[in-house]
This record gives structure tokens, sequence and C-alpha cells, in this order.
């Protein structure tokens, strides 16, 4: 039997943070898929989640994480990390390098801060040991035009390398565990997802038109409105399995 491979590549909503790795949603799904192995074939889902990670980190990992699998589908995750509003200056840094990876006029813009920080720290300026790097701003950690840019490029590679593309939503909590602001910055960016995958033509599995119980965020969302529980990590188990059922199969 042929062997098909789904990598689920995002941030730790993917590594199934507070939950058991069984309980997490790319194991549930792979146990889903494979209840139909003897007539179907096999199913491999990667766990490729790393908590903490923005768009960006997605993109610096995909040769790694994602390419020598040669995966049939990539399921994107991303979001929660990249409009949380507290931006660092390695946050900053990462934009620049993303964007120098890309364009040659910001390679001599990185290249000329470069050669600035080393000479500043030679002269015990405003880039030595002392400076507080990890000082925290409130703005979204990626901006959103490099987040969508970004977001683009990763659905373009998966279909390049001749994979499908599938998006994940965010689900922050609608209630008071999460400051206006946030919840503000994380629907613009929602918004956000849904026009990367209009614009690339790639699934959005938001659940809608499903035939699945609506997300309840007081039993699926953990204690500080951002992660998921078990019961969460399931529903977003069927609802992938759903989506891929109906494409895939």
């Amino acid at each position: 039997m042929r062997t098909r491979t789904v990598v689920a590549l995002g941030d730790s909503i993917v590594y199934g943070w507070g939950v058991p790795h069984e309980q997490g949603f790319p194991a549930i799904l792979e146990r889903l898929l494979n209840q139909g192995a003897s007539q179907e074939g096999r199913w491999r889902v990667i766990n490729a989640g790393i908590p903490g990670d923005t768009v960006l980190m997605g993109c610096a990992r995909y040769a790694r994480d994602v390419t020598p699998f040669a995966p049939h589908v990539v399921i994107f995750c991303f979001g929660l990390n990249d409009a949380a509003l507290r931006r660092t200056r390695f946050d900053a840094q990462r934009e620049r390098l993303w964007q120098a990876q890309r364009c040659p006029w910001m390679r001599l813009r990185v290249i000329g801060e470069c050669l600035l920080s080393r000479a500043l720290r030679e002269k015990g300026g405003a880039f030595g040991e002392h400076d507080d790097a990890l000082r925290r701003e409130p703005r979204p950690r990626v901006r959103p035009k490099l987040f969508v840019a970004a977001f683009r490029e990763l659905v373009r590679r998966a279909r390049r390398e001749g994979a499908k593309a599938y998006l994940l939503p965010m689900r922050p909590a609608p209630d008071q565990r999460l400051s206006p602001q946030q919840r503000g910055a994380y629907a613009r960016y929602n918004e956000l997802i849904q026009e990367v995958a209009r614009r690339e033509s790639a699934e959005l599995v938001d659940g809608r038109g499903l035939k699945l119980p609506p997300f309840a965020p007081e039993t699926m969302l953990a204690e500080d409105g951002i992660h998921l529980t078990a019961s969460g990590q399931e529903w977003l188990a069927m609802s992938l399995y759903l989506h891929l059922s109906a494409q895939e199969r």
C-alpha cells in the first residue's frame, strides 16, 4: 500500500502545547485517516510544530522540516505569535533578514546595520552588552504586510513541491481573558489568513459547511484563552479529517 504524507507546520497549536502528544491534532488526524487504511492506503502525519514560531520562522525551517518528507499535503498554522503584541528587536531583525534574502537593496541595508552595530559594540555604545534587546513593544511581532508575503511564499513553495496547502485560522477567546487590543489584532490577522487562502486558492479549514458541532471556547480553549484543550485539539483534528476526506481521497 502506498503511504501519503501530511506535514503540519506551525506553532504551539500544532505542537500540542498543554496536552499529551497522542492528544494533539496531528496524532489524532493520523488515526482518523488510517481508519480505512486497508482499502485506501496508509497516511503519515508529521508534527512540525514549534511553540513560539512565527510565519517567518516557518519559512526559515521549511527546507528542513517539510521538504525531506515530500508531503502530499501541508497544513499551515501561524498567526498567534505573529499577531502577539509583544514585539522585540529580534522580531525586527528577523523581518530584515527575511527581506534581505529576497531584496538586494535590503541586503545592503542589513550589511550596513551589522557593520554599524559592530562598531558601536567595540566602542561600548548602544548595542553593548547592556542593550535592552528583550524590551517588548505593544505591536505585532510580524508586521501585517510581511505576514501576508511570507504566508503566500509558504503556500507557493508547497505547491511547487507537489503538495496541497491547507490553512488553519486562529481561534482566540472572545471573552476578557485577552485584552481588547490583542483580540483586535487576532481578528485582523485572521482576516489576513483568509486573504492568503483566497489569493492563493488554498484550502481554509474553518469548520464551516462541515457536520461538526460549533467550536466551543468555554471547553475547547485553555485558561490562557489561546491554546487548545484536548477537546479543542480533537475538534480541530476532526475538522481537518473531514476536509481531507472530501478533497484527498
